[in-house]
This record gives structure tokens, C-alpha cells and sequence, in this order.
């Protein structure tokens, strides 16, 4: 069973406690990286925007062969 399956699986309140969580942890990881890289918020930025896109793509075409 894939680890997506599993997410899957979950409860209503579990599944809202696993994704507020990663969103609560990428938050603080967020933080902390702008506190070091003061000048280089925005470029880090358009670079996970621009990584993202791709994925985006496969995720949500109709023709989902993956």
C-alpha cells in the first residue's frame, strides 16, 4: 500500500491533523530560512513556485497514467 493510499485511508479528524501539521512544520521551517536568508526570500520563492509547476501538471491532468 502506497504511503498516498494510506493518507487516504485516514479518518476525517486524523487527515486534518496530518496536512494542518505539515502546513504548521512548513510554516516554521519557512521562518527559519527566511531568518538566515534575508535578501534571497523572494528567489527562494519563485524557485519552489517554478519546481512546483510540473508536479502541479501530473497531479491534476485528466490523463493521470502514474
Amino acid at each position: 500500500m502506497s504511503i498516498l493510499n494510506k493518507v487516504k485511508s485516514l479518518p476525517n479528524p486524523m487527515f486534518v491533523l496530518f496536512v494542518s501539521s505539515k502546513v504548521i512544520a512548513g510554516i516554521g521551517i519557512g521562518v527559519l530560512v527566511s531568518s538566515c536568508v534575508k535578501g534571497f526570500g523572494w528567489w527562494i520563492l519563485l524557485l519552489g513556485i517554478a519546481l512546483s509547476i510540473l508536479p502541479a501538471i501530473k497531479v491534476f491532468s485528466k490523463e493521470n497514467k502514474g
